[in-house]
């Protein structure tokens, strides 16, 4: 089975355990059909892209869609209507005309929407047009990720305007790192806390103000919960895992608070690194954590499919919005809030008192996301 699939592939090493999630559920729901996949970059179709390489949702796309069993597009967040150039609204500049050519069964996989950008009426009302069509038309399945996305959309346009959109996990809660860096030996005593901390768009993600801290605010307070957890535990040692480049700097800003005594030998910053050999070796780092907590979403998501305990450091809607569809709530800090350090540490002491209790709730979700992918698959191979 040829696969075209459309999505991000470099430079988030999240996407590619998202992605890779998905093709393990593909090759187990497809054994006989050996699925190959075609990859188009998506950001290499975004307007602002001026490469050579740069493609559009165009006649040329088309002939290349037809010429493959199937069409993939996602997973991402790339259904937020703010961008007024594009046909539907969103990063998905494709046109129903074009649309109309495309004859190959066609699916988007666990695509995030919501409105947390400022979303102009126009974008709004043309993705609700595109969206509508999507869910009509024979040969198409319309799905969004476990991360509320539903919700938002039901809250936009209403619950007559999502009847046929179907809520599957995002892939990478089915992903395994096949590898690893080799780095570290957790043989030991020592334990380790794995940690990740975001910086783009620091003005949304820390607007400041009487209901907000501050960037700097926050790495303040987060540097120095960090630098008595270690003072008070001779054996805890911490791991940063940059995602994406920017994250690199986000780490030496928190870094330059921590004392210099534990910078030396208590913490270690793993490699950035991109791509599907990239996403294997360093998630393979996050099996010697006993605890991960980070800002990023596959920070979260890649934690929980390995069974680790992940807290959740949010600084935007989406991260909220994944927990409580998970029913998780309690696990997610509002690392915004003033006086978010009292919360993770009561957090941080529960999941270590309760190591039974968070076991049981991981294999009931996993139960769950299960049953949520098997209903995805079983549409698709209605299509296909």
């Amino acid at each position: 089975m040829n696969i075209l699939h459309i999505a991000s592939f470099v430079g988030n090493i999240g996407d590619n355990a998202n992605h890779k999630g998905l093709r393990s559920c593909l090759e187990r729901a497809f054994p006989d059909r050996c699925p190959q996949y075609t990859e188009l970059e998506i950001r290499k179709c975004y307007r602002i892209y001026t490469g050579a390489d740069r493609w559009a949702f165009d006649e040329q796309f088309v002939e290349l869609a037809n010429a493959h069993d199937l069409i993939v597009i996602g997973g991402g967040n790339f259904f937020e209507p703010w961008l007024t150039e594009s046909a539907s609204g969103t990063t998905i500049d494709l046109s129903l005309d074009v649309l109309d050519q495309i004859q190959s069964p066609l699916v988007f996989f666990g695509v995030g929407f919501d409105t947390y950008k400022s979303c102009p009426n126009a974008c709004l009302a043309r993705f609700l047009t595109f969206s509508e069509y999507l869910q009509q038309r024979s040969n198409t399945l319309l799905s969004f990720r476990n991360d509320g996305s539903f919700d938002n959309y039901v809250s936009s346009y209403g619950a007559q305007a999502a009847h046929n959109i179907l809520t599957v996990p995002d892939g990478a809660f089915f992903y395994q790192p096949s590898d690893d860096l080799g780095l570290i030996d957790a043989s030991g005593s020592e334990e380790y806390w794995g940690i990740n901390v975001a910086s783009d768009m620091k003005d949304v993600r820390f607007p400041g103000g009487e209901k907000s801290l501050t960037w700097e605010q926050f790495l303040d307070k987060y540097a120095e919960f960090l630098s008595t957890a270690l003072q008070e535990r001779d054996t805890l040692r911490l791991i940063f895992f940059p995602h994406i480049y920017k994250d690199l700097s986000a780490i030496g800003e928190l870094l330059d608070r921590i004392d210099d005594r534990f910078c030396r030998d208590r913490i270690v910053v793993a490699p950035y690194l991109y791509g599907w050999e990239g996403a294997d070796k360093l998630f393979g780092l996050y099996d010697t954590c006993a605890l991960v907590m980070g800002m990023r979403f596959h920070t979260n998501v890649c934690a929980m499919a390995m069974d680790i305990p992940a807290i959740g450091l949010s600084s935007s809607p989406k991260l909220f919005d994944l927990y409580a569809d998970l029913n998780l709530s309690r696990r997610c800090i509002d690392v915004k809030n003033r006086a978010f350090v009292a919360p993770l540490k009561e957090l941080i002491s529960s999941i270590e008192s309760n190591a039974l209790r968070i076991k049981r709730e991981n294999i009931q979700l996993k139960d769950t996301l299960e049953k949520q992918m098997g209903r995805f698959i079983l549409r698709l191979r209605e299509m296909i």
